[in-house]
């Protein structure tokens, strides 16, 4: 039986020296007691058993969803692996759109049209399915965001939860009840998010111009990381 307690994080980073999300997620998780343990698909690692595990993290990452690096193929397949055992899933950014892509499919990502770079307004939708996480939000909030690619359109089998004036599909839930996504980087704040930014502009000269135009430069962070952890474990 998985330990009720014991979290997976996915580390889907490809360079720690500019991206580190296993920092800004421990903490959080640490935070309420629950024991963490990482694997790095991007390097190769994955779970040797993956029993132990009742929840896992899928983190973001400098890379698209949309390519078909050996690594990103590996890290579907683990997806799936932990889809398939039951595992309660949290994906983030580009883990928000692995979700998408292992669980129902390539042709429900996309190069969005309207990149989001900085701290975006995040509005929950009313109505729906009442769920945990959501519960969680405030009607609105702001909060880091930073991705090239999204999910679009809606996969089949997956609610909307919230969005952005730019992401239509910013926060879902699996139909089952036992996977997450969000565009957002909930767990980065204001200084890290800066910081992020400016390593970007220098490691990717050649996307500087989808940077500065997609910027929102007005750093309001409304601090929902913990109590999204908190609802994400206690689902």
């Amino acid at each position: 039986m998985p330990d009720s307690r014991r979290l997976l994080i996915v580390d889907l980073s490809v360079n720690p020296a500019v991206y580190r999300p296993v920092e800004h997620w421990r903490p959080h998780v640490e935070a309420l007691g629950v024991p963490v343990d990482v694997c790095r698909p991007p390097d190769g690692e994955a779970p040797a058993d993956l029993a132990p595990y009742a929840h896992a993290i899928l983190t973001g990452s400098e890379a698209s969803i949309l390519a078909d690096t050996a690594w990103i193929v590996r890290a579907c397949e683990l997806t799936r692996a932990l889809a398939e055992r039951g595992v309660t899933m949290l994906g983030s950014c580009f883990g928000h759109q692995m979700l998408a892509r292992a669980l129902s499919g390539r042709a429900f990502v996309r190069r969005t049209p309207t990149p989001e770079f900085g701290w975006v307004e995040l509005r929950k939708r009313d109505g729906g399915t009442r769920d945990p996480l959501a519960d969680a939000l405030p009607a609105r909030c702001h909060v880091y965001t930073s991705h090239f690619d999204e999910v679009f359109p809606a996969p089949p089998g997956w609610e909307i939860l919230a969005d952005t004036a730019g992401c239509a599909c910013a926060v879902m839930r699996h139909a089952g009840g036992r996977s997450w996504g969000i565009q957002p980087h909930p767990e980065i704040g204001i200084e890290e998010g800066r910081a992020l930014q400016a390593s970007y502009l220098v490691s990717m000269p050649e996307r500087r111009e989808v940077l500065d135009a997609g910027w929102h430069p007005e750093p309001r962070d409304d601090r929902i990381a913990a109590a999204v952890v908190r609802a994400f474990l206690d689902a």
